[in-house]
């Protein structure tokens, strides 16, 4: 059943009170249109949770065991991204250095430099990867449900003002007869 994945009862077949539009209650035409729309959207959405869910449930548990404390920053694919990098370009310092310093004091004060340098960006990577995943733990537990809250707030209220339009547009065709029926009757 679409939207079954999400959580969510699908009333006559679309989200949130299908037979308010069209359907069985009546209505026809665009009503039957956005029912369909309606059940598509739910369809879509119901595959894109199933599909993002190992996903989801990957981020959860890493999530998890960085508040536990069990997560290592340098075991990230970020973190070999990064350090490649940073290898790549200590490795060109080196090189010029090298060809550009004569051997002895200066050429060793160089190199350290180098070193100390590369281990403090390590280091920093390290860090911003651990603040970047704390953000996210974060975000998840305190944005996520507002999120989700909020788009289902945002469909009902789509519903709800195609459902107004639909009854607006019954109610104006009722009073055009009534006002056709009166002009009859008074001969204009």
């Amino acid at each position: 059943m679409p939207g079954a994945a999400l959580g969510v009862p699908l009333l006559d077949g679309a989200l949130l009170g299908g037979g308010l539009m069209g359907g069985k209650d009546g209505g026809g035409g665009s009503a039957d249109q956005t029912s369909a729309a309606s059940n598509a959207m739910a369809q879509i959405a119901g595959d894109l949770y199933k599909t993002t869910d190992p996903l989801r449930k990957n981020m959860v548990g890493g999530f998890e065991d960085f508040m536990e404390g069990g997560f290592d920053p340098t075991g990230t694919p970020m973190y070999g991204a990064g350090k490649q990098a940073l290898e790549t370009q200590y490795g060109t310092a080196k090189e010029s250095i090298m060809s550009n310093l004569p051997k002895g004091g200066a050429l060793l004060n160089a190199l350290a430099g180098a070193d100390i340098s590369k281990a403090g960006d390590m280091a920093t990577m390290s860090g911003n990867i651990s603040q970047d995943v704390y953000n996210k733990a974060y975000g998840m537990a305190t944005g996520a449900p507002q999120t989700a809250i909020s788009g289902y707030g945002g469909a009902a209220n789509a519903m709800s003002g195609l459902a107004g339009q639909e009854s607006a547009g019954k109610m104006g065709a009722l009073g055009d007869i009534g006002l056709g029926g009166g002009m009859l009757l008074a001969g204009k």
